[in-house]
């Protein structure tokens, strides 16, 4: 189903607001004479004089639609089907609305608790219809069309033939749409997908750092699409203490061959992980009783010996290692890595007495310390390059050491934090390109493996302000980007068509929607209240006769910035417009075709010397300011002429 238009009645400070999503019909939303809503008990009856807090409210609402006649899909060779921008400062509005949508409600509790009033409209494009799907907004006479499945999914559904000879859907058509959520702050509410409006919700928090997003599945990404950061980085795994992990000087040190750098990184890992899980077993924070005496456990002899015992199993790595501010490095004779002595201590703890809960996540730990050790000593002493360092290469055949690495963080994490000690990195990843991979390969990770989909599926993707972390130059080509991996996912058959909902500051990324279909909305906060107005005049983003949106006009239209690069801007082109290639042309111009007027008066300093001063247009001015700043005779214009300049140009493109 492709997603037409979002009506918001009410969630936090946004009230009766709506925008377009893709505007193949055109659709309105509006308040019906008379009562605009009504209370009703758990049984579906109303309530007169009824009170909130007891009720479920219901919100009445004339619903309209007619197909737009000079809709033009201009998907071409894309695979995204409509852009939708939210634009607007900070404290907009922009993540509420995302929020709006993807946010899970609670759909068996009909007094709608979190007060989230809103509908979406679908083209469903199966079935031949318009679908709308409300939570607690009934459609003004249009009562015979709904059909109820708040008990069991959360929203009622009205569903619209486009003609007579369409069937209405069954109430058990499945569905095959999919909501997706990119973002990156505090606000998931599970790190599950759930369904929300009848769509699989499913969120992405890139700043989580877990299973969901695992260094594994990023790898996989990388593997399979290198173009977006993989060619040319490596993946690194980082040793620390429990001070903090070292200077990059301090894995570098003359005159040690790979294998020994290797042997060192065996010996420390050992020490790490081992001391850790020593520590944890047999060195337990005392607890003592109201009169202070310590709380023995019935086990304590025993665990005092096994104590004894560990630190003989452990010898071989309990010494002293190499710190930053060693100037020297002692070589000590080792002969092979110590595969035995690990072999040892690793049965040694899966005999220990284990005397806390979750013992099996204890065993499963235990199992991927042996599966990493194992995996490192088939791994090739070249990629030791420094001390307590692993760095590999993004390549297939390194994916069992990745993964073995990831599973005993997640399993140290879900423990007592147990491998803590093992930092894991892209060693020359940007923060915009990171973000980016994190991205993308999220969605991949959710797409391919996480939950299995179909060709015939659609998706709704949202992004949250993408272009965080990002260099202008990214941010200009993050669409071209991920319209790139969305192919891909596309042809690999994850999906059939996509929408995509992002919110944004960025006049770069908006400049690139112009090859895109695409709509904007702009969103504003005034006394506590949101607006959001659907931007009608894409065509004012582009100089008459240029394809692309103009970097300056976005500025100006979208995020109401006049700036001098604009008045450049308009004035050359103008003057080759007009053919007008001097400024004496185009003012003369002004005069002859447009209401403007000579009104300042420029003085002209050539090679030092002052000239007589001369009666200009605003435009020239302000024109030749920008020009010559070392010219200190005339006067600086205020930034209200300039927005004034600006505007009249603006009007002259019409001329």
């Amino acid at each position: 189903m492709k997603l037409l238009y979002v009506w918001i009645e009410e969630f936090r400070n946004i009230k009766q607001q709506g925008f377009i999503v893709d505007n193949e019909y055109r659709v309105s939303v509006e308040i019906p004479d008379g009562d605009s809503f009504g209370f009703y008990d758990s049984q579906g009856c109303r309530v007169l004089g009824a009170s909130s807090v007891l009720w479920r409210k219901i919100f009445y609402r004339k619903f309209t639609y007619e197909k737009n006649e000079s809709y033009s899909n201009r998907i071409g060779n894309s695979s995204v089907q409509s852009i939708t921008a939210l634009a607007g400062e900070n404290a907009s509005g922009k993540s509420s609305i995302i929020e709006c949508i993807h946010q899970r409600a609670d759909q068996f509790n009909y007094q709608n608790k979190e007060g989230r009033y809103f509908l979406l409209v679908f083209l469903d494009t199966d079935h031949h219809s318009i679908v709308v799907r409300t939570r607690d907004i009934w459609l003004h006479g249009f009562e015979d069309k709904k059909n109820d499945k708040r008990s069991n999914d959360g929203y009622e559904e009205y569903v619209f033939p486009l003609s007579e000879a369409d069937p209405i859907p069954s109430a058990q058509a499945e569905n095959t749409t999919k909501l997706i959520s990119i973002y990156q702050d505090h606000r998931e509410e599970t790190l599950y997908a759930y369904m929300t409006m009848g769509l699989l919700a499913i969120p992405i928090n890139i700043e989580r750092k877990n299973f969901r997003n695992s260094f594994t599945g990023i790898f996989d990404f990388l593997c399979e699409f290198p173009q977006f950061g993989a060619e040319g980085n490596q993946i690194v795994f980082y040793l620390k203490d429990e001070e903090s992990r070292e200077t990059e000087a301090y894995f570098k040190k003359a005159d040690l061959t790979p294998d020994e750098y290797k042997n060192y990184f065996l010996r420390k890992l050992s020490q790490l992980l081992f001391e850790t899980l020593r520590n944890y077993l047999y060195h337990e924070t005392p607890q003592f009783t109201m009169a202070g005496t310590r709380i023995k456990r019935p086990e304590e002899e025993i665990l005092h010996q096994e104590d004894i015992a560990c630190a003989k199993v452990l010898s071989f790595c309990t010494f002293d290692y190499p710190r930053s501010d060693s100037t020297s490095l002692v070589k000590i004779t080792w002969g092979s890595t110590p595969e035995t002595a690990i072999s040892a201590a690793i049965a040694f703890f899966k005999k220990s007495t284990y005397v806390y809960s979750r013992k099996s996540l204890y065993d499963r730990y235990l199992d991927c310390v042996e599966q990493l050790f194992s995996s490192l000593y088939k791994l090739d002493a070249q990629y030791f390059p420094a001390l307590y360092k692993v760095s590999l290469p993004i390549r297939p055949e390194f994916r069992n050491v990745i993964e073995s690495f990831e599973n005993c963080i997640m399993y140290g994490d879900e423990g007592a934090h147990w491998a803590d000690s093992i930092i894991s990195d892209f060693e020359w990843f940007s923060a915009g390109q990171q973000q980016m991979s994190l991205m993308f390969s999220g969605l991949y990770q959710r797409l391919k493996h996480e939950y299995g989909t179909e060709k015939d599926e659609d998706l709704i993707l949202m992004l949250d302000e993408p272009e965080t972390h990002m260099h202008p130059e990214a941010g200009r080509h993050f669409i071209e980007a991920l319209d790139c991996a969305l192919m891909h996912f596309q042809s690999a058959g994850l999906f059939r068509h996509c929408q995509i909902i992002l919110a944004t500051h960025s006049p770069f990324l908006i400049q690139s929607l112009s090859d895109y279909p695409a709509n904007i909305a702009l969103t504003e906060s005034y006394q506590g209240r949101i607006t959001i107005c659907d931007f009608q005049n894409l065509q004012h983003l582009h100089l008459p006769g240029w394809p692309n949106y103009s970097f300056n006009l976005v500025m100006y239209y979208v995020f109401h910035v006049p700036t001098t690069e604009l008045h450049d801007e308009l004035y050359g082109y103008l003057q080759v417009a007009r053919n007008c290639p001097y400024e004496d042309d185009l003012d003369k111009w002004f005069l002859n075709n447009t209401p403007i007027e000579l009104t300042k008066s420029w003085i002209p300093v050539i090679r030092g010397k002052e000239r007589e001063p001369m009666a200009v247009t605003l435009q020239r001015y302000i024109r030749n300011f920008i020009h010559h700043p070392e010219n200190t005779k005339n006067q600086k214009y205020t930034p209200a002429e300039l927005k004034r300049s600006i505007e009249e140009m603006l009007s002259c493109l019409a001329y």
